[in-house]
């Protein structure tokens, strides 16, 4: 048994269910938590047993903890931080379901769990208001997931006549649901819409001297298994800045530094009453240039890929111009797809984009490819190669054949500082 007891000579982390049961009633959102500590709550958990599944440990813990009989939960994730616990390292798989909330006994017994409104608990350890109620060790982190999680399911369910799962009842009653998850959890006499960002993300191909754009296959209704731009809901408790860049790195694993985050640009609102067939959904628009090796694919969509622009279709003021080989966008992404192509060709005058599409090293073929599929035009080379040269290259580097060129900022910011402007002669249109 040497083999087996050596298994143990290292410490090991606890692995827990942790379970947030929702409930709702008179037009808020509750979770079912206990109070371990004065004026601190916490969520059903337990450790696992060894002969148990996950999940039956999770549905183990409900019952024993609650007298809920659940026959089914869904998942939220694992959560591995080593301090997320103080009483140890333990490895928490957090599961959520909704439960009717006249069946859970509750009293002012300390060991009895409590409805608690979740709109007056500190989520996201983020103290939105003083007088929220904190949770303990790392629930607020599985709360907020949780809430997230909840605001998907209902937004990926159909919403038609006859269609509405029976839990859920009427129409009126999801609307409710729906007001008290997804949006903030106020009352309000007048319809208020959702917010959301979307995200584009542009790449530029040295091999093939192509634009391209970051898309991601959307893994749930509406347009499941069709291309979208990275994006979603903007949380109760977020900026739509921050909801953005949270949206970018767990669907495409950007994490920006404090200083790369000033890229991601803000540039438009799209407000079409019709853009989202689930509800009445605006969309607050970012752009920003990234080097293409950058990016890999995150978990929270089906794939994160990307695609040359001139591959996808984008809106045109005569519809019947549009070629049906090319790909076609979800939502109204196209139109917000074609809406940063403009914003970028107006700032590559002023701004030197190949800062950030470019790798530090690069061919004039490469920089002056990068303008042309930007601005859809064909440069002479060598007034090209000149200009560039004047204001934004150092001195190539002649080692290399072809020659390679760097970008010399300081050399940009002092042609800036003079209100210099990007302008090239012998430009001829590659429009069709």
């Amino acid at each position: 048994m040497e083999h087996v007891d050596n298994l143990h000579k290292h410490p090991l982390a606890t692995v827990c269910a942790d379970c947030v049961i929702f409930g709702y009633r008179e037009e808020k959102l509750y979770a079912l938590l206990f109070e371990p500590f004065p004026g601190t709550y916490a969520i059903p958990e337990d450790a696992l047993k060894e002969d148990e599944t996950v999940k039956q440990g999770a549905l183990r813990v409900i019952k024993e903890k609650t007298g809920l009989a659940l026959a089914d939960l869904d998942e939220i994730g694992w959560f591995a931080k080593p301090d997320g616990d103080t009483r140890g390292h333990a490895v928490a798989i957090a599961y959520f379901a909704l439960a009717d909330m006249e069946e859970v006994r509750c009293s002012e017994d300390e060991a009895s769990p409590k409805w608690i409104p979740v709109a007056g608990l500190q989520l996201n350890n983020k103290k939105t208001d003083v007088k929220a109620k904190p949770l303990a060790f790392n629930h607020s982190e599985i709360l907020s997931k949780a809430v997230k999680k909840l605001e998907e399911k209902i937004l990926s369910l159909p919403v038609g006549p006859g269609l509405l799962p029976e839990s859920f009842g009427t129409m009126k009653e999801l609307k409710q649901l729906y007001d008290a998850t997804v949006r903030k959890p106020y009352n309000y006499e007048f319809p208020h819409p959702s917010v959301a960002t979307d995200c584009v993300i542009f790449g530029y191909d040295v091999d093939s001297l192509k634009l391209n754009v970051l898309l991601i296959e959307r893994g749930i209704d509406p347009y499941k298994g069709q291309y979208a731009l990275p994006g979603g809901f903007v949380g109760v408790n977020e900026t739509a800045d921050d909801a953005a860049l949270r949206e970018l790195k767990e669907e495409t694993q950007l994490d920006l530094n404090e200083n790369d985050r000033k890229k991601v640009k803000q540039f438009g609102c799209f407000t079409d009453p019709d853009r989202d067939p689930r509800d009445r959904v605006m969309s607050i628009a970012y752009f920003a240039l990234v080097k293409m090796s950058e990016i890999r694919g995150g978990d929270d969509a089906a794939a994160a890929e990307w695609k040359p622009i001139d591959e996808i279709q984008l809106p045109s003021d005569n519809e019947e111009q549009g070629d049906d080989k090319k790909l076609r966008l979800a939502f109204d992404h196209g139109e917000i797809l074609r809406a940063a192509l403009k914003k970028l060709r107006e700032e590559i005058h002023f701004e030197p984009v190949g800062f950030d599409l470019l790798p530090e090293k690069f061919t004039m073929k490469q920089l002056r490819g990068l303008y042309e599929t930007i601005l859809g035009v064909s440069f002479d080379r060598g007034n090209f190669a000149k200009k560039m040269q004047h204001a934004v290259l150092t001195d190539p580097d002649t080692n290399c054949d072809p020659y390679r060129y760097s970008f010399d900022e300081g050399k940009y910011d002092k042609l800036k500082q003079k209100g210099f402007k990007l302008e090239f002669s012998g430009v001829q249109s590659t429009a069709e």
